[in-house]
């Protein structure tokens, strides 16, 4: 294989680096040419037969790009001129954005064919449906807050440690209410009633263990290998189930549902209340489901019951699954008759409306690699042209993120005249930490992007007090008896969690006392809770100490617990949801001055972010944002960074490769006219091999050099 370029660093702004990146650049080629129209009202030959389907029940294949939501408005259109009342048609979806886009194409082509949207078909999330549901037999039910579910297991926790110690001991501080909250929903989503599962009843505990057996590890993992192993895999299911019933017990009692109890709820009473299900759908003649490659058992089971005697139109694909570790499953879709009990009518959507031929191809030959456990199908191309793919790798995060900031440049320069806008390109990722360095070069070249909130790393309450602990380092080197009170409420906000106003202020007297931080010796009634003076010497003698930005950056994210999403290495980046600053050491290893310029550097480009760059609602910004994220989106062009072993796929002990490769298939299909792949050498302190899926794409050592970027 080729040697990698080893680009400038990402802060390089001499005119000899840029003139390198440059020449670099100048090899690469765009597809200048102009998407089709995805769809129409006019519909091929594999759409009409879906259209014209008088099937009692239907499993409609609709891969990427093939006019699936048009195909499916078009069946209603169809059905309406029939003498079928559009009132009669329930549409089901999973979440707002895809309820929306149905709207919007339901409002569109009623407007084409002369139709009013008033009285037109129920277009619904399956939870919004469920909550109505609930409403009738308990109109006093509210949903609860964002924060409220935490809030209750960190309650039940606290209580918990006081009336079952010894059990607790197994309930680690360290696992946050977020973890049992993601574990409560999973056994929701498996339609799992708590009072049953503590009753005894054997279908239920088999469930429950079934979910349990492979999300133990956050509380088994500390007694592994130690006397106490086997206690702790005797008595940990039995605290879970006791938390998890405590939970929903806590939820009935203040008269508040969770977000799954919307649809476990609703599934209850109508199972146990079978003669209500006429009387709730008598509106209704023919459901269509919408995205059901991603649903799990409680939708499947809410589903089974809502559809009963009535027509019934599942639509998905099973190469779009990608919410395994939601508990989804594309088992539903793939075996639909067997699961469901009744035949469904098979149709298959070909043709590819979005994607040049060339990604058709290696798309097709990528997800291959599933068989057989997918239905088979091969899309083909309706576009004759190709995009321009482009593949090359480097020797680090930093110098992938330089090149593709400098691309998109290039590309803005190309084709703004044909009001080709930044908003026409997507950045997608597999792990939130990757965002940091794409960010930070997309700032240097004064290119606008746009993210959700909390993948915005630079500004985020992490990087806020990163700049402030690097802040306060720089004042103690200048003045070793420096303090203030907004400085003290920072050192112990940084060492730990959870720190009383009270806690601050008697601190910041202690050390107004003794003339600075390094001269107290603070008794832990002072200090954030699980913090010892041991800690707070160690963490203040780091920032006490001189050293190169890397130096310090370490030191800070070694020594101060709050910090530690700033020093890691790949395998923490993995299993941690957010790892938001996992580059970071990096990228302060390949800074060329000092700590006080990196200081400065990094806060100007933060005041950069604050001051517009950043496009919180979109607009014309570059996009991004992680795979799970592009579902049923498109863009002119897509870069794929750190396409590395490793972070895809994954290697965590509940990732599966097959899902993994879902995953990839769905950010590989979203480019209309240019593709760029790039892998790293190194990335968060380990070294990593590219992905096997760039040679499942067929792309190779050949494919790389003639990308031109490795000349």
């Amino acid at each position: 294989m080729s040697s990698p370029v080893e680009f400038f660093d990402i802060f390089a702004s001499s005119p000899e680096s840029r003139k390198i990146n440059d020449n670099l650049i100048q090899a690469l080629l765009f597809n200048e040419s102009e998407p089709k129209l995805e769809i129409t009202l006019d519909a091929d030959h594999d759409q009409l037969a879906f259209i014209n389907s008088g099937s009692e029940t239907i499993r409609l294949i609709a891969p990427a790009g093939s006019g699936k939501t048009q195909s499916i408005v078009n069946r209603l259109l169809k059905k309406i001129s029939e003498g079928k009342s559009a009132k009669g048609f329930l549409i089901l979806t999973f979440d707002n954005s895809a309820k929306d886009s149905l709207l919007s194409k339901v409002s569109e082509s009623f407007s084409k064919a002369g139709l009013s949207e008033r009285g037109g078909p129920s277009v619904r999330t399956l939870n919004s449906f469920g909550s109505e549901i609930v409403k009738k037999f308990s109109p006093d039910a509210k949903v609860v807050l964002d924060n409220e579910p935490n809030e209750i297991i960190r309650n039940l926790l606290k209580e918990f440690r006081k009336t079952n110690p010894a059990m607790a001991e197994y309930a680690p501080n360290f696992v946050k209410a977020r973890v049992y909250q993601d574990l409560f929903s999973l056994l929701k989503n498996s339609s799992l009633f708590s009072d049953k599962l503590i009753g005894g009843d054997k279908s239920s505990q088999k469930t429950f263990v079934d979910v349990i057996r492979t999300k133990i590890e956050p509380w088994i993992g500390t007694w592994r290998g130690t006397p106490k192993e086997k206690d702790a895999l005797s008595k940990i299911p039995s605290m879970l189930a006791i938390l998890f019933h405590s939970y929903n017990t806590e939820l009935k009692d203040r008269q508040k549902i969770d977000f799954d109890d919307q649809k476990l709820l609703a599934f209850r009473f109508l199972e146990e209340n079978p003669g209500t299900v006429g009387s709730l759908m008598s509106t209704y003649g023919e459901i269509i489901v919408d995205e059901f490659q991603d649903i799990n058992k409680l939708d499947f089971d809410l589903i089974r019951i809502l559809a009963d005697k009535r027509s019934l139109v599942v639509v998905g694909d099973d190469d779009q699954a990608i919410y395994a570790f939601r508990g989804c499953s594309p088992d539903y879709i793939i075996n639909f008759d067997e699961r469901f009990g009744r035949k469904g009518e098979l149709h298959i959507l070909k043709t590819n409306y979005r994607c040049p031929k060339n990604v058709v191809e290696i798309a097709n030959r990528l997800i291959s690699y599933n068989n057989p456990n997918r239905v088979n199908k091969e899309q083909v191309a309706n576009r004759s042209d190709n995009a321009h793919i482009n593949f090359w790798h480097c020797l680090n995060a930093g110098s992938e993120a330089q090149i593709i900031a400098r691309t998109i440049k290039k590309l803005y320069d190309t084709k703004a005249i044909k009001k080709w806008d930044y908003s026409d390109v997507a950045i997608l990722t597999r792990l939130n930490h990757q965002c940091l360095p794409i960010q930070i070069a997309l700032i240097m070249e004064e290119i606008p992007f746009h993210c959700d909130k909390k993948s915005n790393i630079l500004i985020n309450d992490l990087m806020t007090r990163l700049i402030g602990l690097m802040g306060l380092h720089l004042k103690l080197q200048k003045n070793k008896k420096h303090q203030s009170l907004e400085d003290s409420r920072l050192l112990l906000d940084c060492l730990g969690r959870f720190i009383q106003d009270w806690k601050i202020k008697k601190f910041q007297q202690a050390v107004e006392r003794s003339g600075g931080y390094a001269e107290i010796n603070p008794d832990e009634q002072m200090l954030p809770w699980n913090v010892n003076s041991a800690d707070y010497k160690n963490a203040v003698q780091g920032l006490m100490r001189p050293g190169s930005p890397s130096e310090v950056v370490e030191r800070i994210g070694r020594s101060f617990k709050n910090m530690n999403g700033i020093a890691g290495d790949l395998e923490t980046a993995v299993n941690e949801e957010y790892l938001p600053l996992g580059e970071f050491v990096d990228i302060a290893s390949r800074f060329k001055g000092s700590m006080q310029e990196f200081f400065e550097v990094i806060s100007s480009l933060k005041e950069k972010v604050e001051g517009g760059l950043y496009q919180e609602k979109g607009g014309t910004g570059v996009n991004i944002l992680t795979y799970f994220k592009c579902k049923g989106r498109q863009w002119d062009t897509v870069f794929i960074p750190g396409s590395n072993q490793k972070i895809i796929p994954q290697t965590k002990k509940d990732s599966n490769v097959e899902d993994e490769r879902r995953i990839f298939y769905v950010a590989v299909t979203r480019a209309t006219s240019n593709l760029f792949f790039s892998y790293v050498r190194t990335t968060v302190k380990s070294k990593v091999e590219p992905s096997q899926f760039l040679a499942e794409l067929g792309l190779t050592d050949a494919e790389e050099k003639r990308a031109g970027v490795l000349a």
